[in-house]
């Protein structure tokens, strides 16, 4: 999702791929010209992936969001598959995060023509009146 703060990671064949990214478009977020998550334990056992990482809260890097105190909103993909490298993550991965946004859309469109179809129907009432 554009204006994201975003971590990407998994283990393939005892490999670990990382990386602290951003995003700028509905497409394979950039990598970070600044890595400030510390990846501190990534395993694979059966049909399970742990990554356990950190990072400061507040990392003074404009490519990162400060993890401020109150609501902190947070999103998270998964995939059965690996991603086939670094660079080609695969896109199912992104296209949950835009049906989020794509259903997101919807809601606010559909109550705003509610609302308007609400303020007609009282203002005809009342010029009727």
């Amino acid at each position: 999702m554009k204006s994201s703060d975003v971590v990407i990671g998994w283990v393939k064949d005892g490999e670990v791929h990382f990386a602290d990214r951003h995003a700028e478009g509905h497409y394979l977020p950039a990598k970070d010209s600044s890595q400030d998550w510390t990846l501190l334990m990534a395993e694979e056992t059966g049909q399970f992936t742990v990554l356990k990482m950190t990072r400061l809260l507040d990392t003074c890097d404009d490519q990162d969001i400060a993890i401020e105190s109150g609501t902190t909103r947070l999103l998270y993909a998964y995939s059965k598959t690996d991603p086939i490298s670094d660079d080609l993550v695969l896109v199912v991965e992104v296209v949950l995060v835009v049906v989020v946004v794509v259903v997101v859309v919807v809601v606010v469109v559909v109550v705003v023509v509610v609302v308007a179809a609400a303020v007609v129907i009282v203002s005809v009432a009342v010029f009727v009146k």
